[in-house]
């Protein structure tokens, strides 16, 4: 069979240090992969300069003369990790597309065991899952944890807890992902529209970068700003909730009204006097959920969330033939 190609998509904003490394490892993971017989083919690396405020240009463009499968594109100015990303992949051409950061905290050695899970079951997309802390920082683990789990909650989508940016994705979801990403693209929510077949692979990861250095490509506004992408980017369930608690609101205020004029104890006027803003906020939490779940609906129309899609996981069994049998650590996301 011709090898399954496979592109990689980096985006770089503080990577002088790290990126001569990575593109090394990448080099030994391709040697492995030809030398061992393997179907598999490092057909590209994409480099995506998202504003970078060091020397990380110069780098890449070093690396760009010393190896033929290295690309290099330059965006106007800083627009964001998942911009970046959804540039890159958008001008991608392999079977498999594998996002990675450039810190090197996401060992390219690991592409060849989430292949191999994705080629077992028919996946279309592979997170990597770390084993423990990332940061070793109980504050950045923490509050990353808790904030996926709050849009988990809010969303309805429980795949939020898994997303992370070293992900393998099939190519053509991929592409097709980022083309409906829109303005302000959080690319994992758009990947749920077209699949719903994802994995996780446990591994090793250490941001060794801020661990030893205390610096991150990320600022304190930067992670809010990323949160609120996500929320943004995701259906509005929650909206669903604020309805039914907005019903409740008024059917427990018409209920008590009755009740209390029954009674006999209070009039009208007094009845109403009580009850009034628990019936008008009840009446208006109803509207405003209302509200919502049409901004929702012209949001996800404008985004261009598709009616269907269409995939071809034909190669996967034959894939599977040239890979290790051994299965990896991991298993299929809830």
């Amino acid at each position: 069979m011709s090898p399954v190609q496979i592109s990689a998509v980096i985006p770089v904003y503080r990577g002088e240090f790290t990126l001569p490394a990575l593109v090394k490892a990448l080099a030994q993971v391709a040697h492995d992969w030809k030398s061992e017989g393997l179907p598999l083919d490092l057909a590209e690396v994409i480099f995506v300069d998202d504003g970078s405020r060091d020397s990380s240009a110069q780098v890449l463009a070093d690396l760009r003369r010393q190896y033929a499968w290295v690309r290099v594109i330059t965006l106007a100015r800083n627009f964001g990790q998942h911009p970046a990303t959804v540039a890159g992949i958008l001008q991608s051409c392999g079977d498999w597309i594998v996002t990675l950061d450039e810190d090197l905290q996401h060992h390219p050695q690991h592409i060849r065991a989430m292949l191999t899970l994705a080629a077992q079951h028919s996946l279309d997309v592979i997170y990597a899952r770390p084993a423990k802390a990332v940061h070793q920082s109980l504050f950045r683990d923490g509050s990353s944890r808790l904030c996926k789990a709050l849009i988990a909650l809010l969303t309805g989508n429980p795949r939020v807890r898994d997303f992370n940016s070293f992900r393998l994705v099939r190519g053509t979801t991929a592409r097709a992902a980022a083309a409906a990403a829109g303005h302000e693209p959080y690319i994992d929510i758009p990947l749920c529209w077209f699949t719903d077949r994802f994995g996780t692979h446990t591994i090793a990861m250490k941001d060794w970068r801020f661990i030893e250095q205390k610096v991150s490509g990320w600022t304190t506004r930067g992670l809010f700003s990323h949160a609120r992408r996500m929320l943004v980017s995701s259906e509005a369930r929650w909206s669903r909730l604020m309805a039914i608690v907005a019903r409740t609101a008024l059917l427990f205020s018409i209920a008590l009204a009755v009740q209390v004029l029954l009674d006999g104890r209070a009039g009208f006027g007094t009845t109403w006097q009580l009850l009034a803003p628990l019936f008008l906020g009840g009446l208006s939490a109803m509207l405003l959920a209302m509200l919502l779940k049409y901004f929702t609906a012209n949001l996800l129309h404008l985004q261009s969330k598709p009616t269907y899609f269409q995939v071809d996981r034909s190669q996967d069994v034959i894939l599977m033939e040239g890979l290790t049998q051994e299965k990896p650590r991991g298993g299929l996301a809830a």
